[in-house]
């Protein structure tokens, strides 16, 4: 999170996959660096139709959804979590209030069970109740 709050506002998509490829390259991600943050400036200028808040299809011309995945496809922490002593590690990007989406993480889950266990626990995120959805 240091090396892209020098940036400041001028971020992209670009660079935020060089960053996580970056991190995977040079071991930062084996010694237990797992995280990027995209804190703020990403967003458009204008909300979309439901009022809500939309990625910058300037900088992010995938969306923020592909951009996410192709940054979890470098974070597999299961691989690697013990190693530098996490006891507990994301297995999938954040659970919406929808029962298709605990489906989805439920099914991601499937052959990980062998990396969880005493001291070292897969996290497929929290349940979330008494939303909206």
């Amino acid at each position: 999170m240091e090396q892209l709050e020098r940036f400041h506002c001028n971020i992209d998509e670009r660079l935020i996959r060089e960053t996580a490829d970056a991190m995977v390259a040079s071991g930062m991600r084996d010694a237990g660096y797992q995280y990027v943050n995209i804190d703020d400036c990403w967003e458009a200028a204008a909300r979309d139709a439901n009022g809500n808040l939309q990625a910058d299809s300037a900088r992010f011309p995938s969306g923020l959804a592909a951009l996410a995945s192709y940054v979890h496809a470098r974070n597999h922490p299961w691989l690697w979590g013990r190693t530098v002593g996490a006891q507990l590690w994301r297995t999938t990007g954040d659970i919406g209030d929808r029962w298709s989406s605990v489906l989805k993480i439920l099914d991601q889950q499937v052959g990980l069970e062998k990396y969880s266990g005493p001291n070292g626990w897969n996290d497929p995120d929290m349940l979330r109740w008494g939303m909206a959805g």
